[in-house]
């Protein structure tokens, strides 16, 4: 559009230049044609002075020469003056036609020009009023965009605290993890420990219900060396378990506690 619009105000200078230049040289030309015409109306009248005549009236004068032959003066001027008012009025109407052809195009151009101008005209103001759209429609997007810059800032913002919170919670539960892994190791172990004793226990009550539960036997009370003889029935002594048993230590010992 602007380069149009570029185009056209240098057609419409060049028509102007052009119509000047026509003008110039029409006036030049009346100038030269109204020259001429005083010129000649000089000459005419120098002439008639130098043959005697004051009168600018078309009398016949017969001017004898030596060949004995006549002209008239004034049909020769007359031709003259018709040869040249011939000539003007050729040239004047060439220069009349001239102008006019050009002064037509000119107005042809001018019009063509003003038709041009007044659509450019037109299609800058509808650009002018789409780009008063598009400015509208980009400012509306540079807030939206500010908003939803604003919004990201403030939801990171909340990320980072809440992954801070989450990352400290995991913190606290990793520490009591290993509290409870340590704690359960520590249960396993009682337990393992505390199991090694029920089989122990089992073991040796095991052991008693197999020498309690025998056929027929006797018990030796033999307190004197501090331990005690299962003799089976059969009559064959056979020792099985011997079990140093300080029975008056322990006596005494459930005695104390008791009290």
């Amino acid at each position: 559009m602007v380069e149009v619009h570029i185009t056209l105000n240098e057609d419409i200078e060049t028509a102007s230049d052009l119509r000047i230049e026509l003008d110039t040289k029409f006036s030049s030309l009346r100038t030269e044609l109204d020259y001429v015409t005083k010129t000649q109306n000089e000459e005419l009248a120098s002439l008639q002075s130098k043959l005697g005549t004051t009168s600018l009236d078309t009398t016949v004068s017969m001017i004898s020469v030596d060949t004995d032959r006549s002209f008239d003066i004034s049909a020769a001027l007359g031709k003259m003056r018709k040869a040249y008012d011939e000539s003007v009025h050729q040239h004047r109407e060439e220069a009349d036609a001239y102008y006019r052809l050009k002064m037509d195009e000119i107005q042809t151009t001018t019009a063509q020009s003003t038709e041009a101008i007044g659509s450019a005209k037109v299609e800058i103001a509808s650009a002018k009023k789409d780009l008063q759209g598009l400015g509208l429609e980009l400012q509306a997007l540079l807030t939206m965009n500010m908003t939803f810059e604003q919004s990201l800032a403030e939801a990171q913002a909340q990320s980072t605290v809440g992954v801070a919170e989450y990352q400290g919670q995991i913190a606290s539960m990793s520490t009591a993890i290993e509290v409870a892994k340590s704690d359960l190791h520590k249960m396993i172990l009682a337990y393992q420990e505390l199991l090694d004793i029920k089989l122990a226990l089992d073991v040796e009550i095991s052991t008693y219900k197999k020498l309690m539960e025998g056929s027929d036997f006797k018990i030796s009370d033999s307190f004197s060396g501090g331990g005690f003889t299962f003799t089976a029935g059969s009559g064959s002594s056979v020792k099985d378990e011997v079990y140093s048993t300080h029975i008056e230590t322990s006596v005494i010992s459930d005695e104390s506690e008791s009290t």
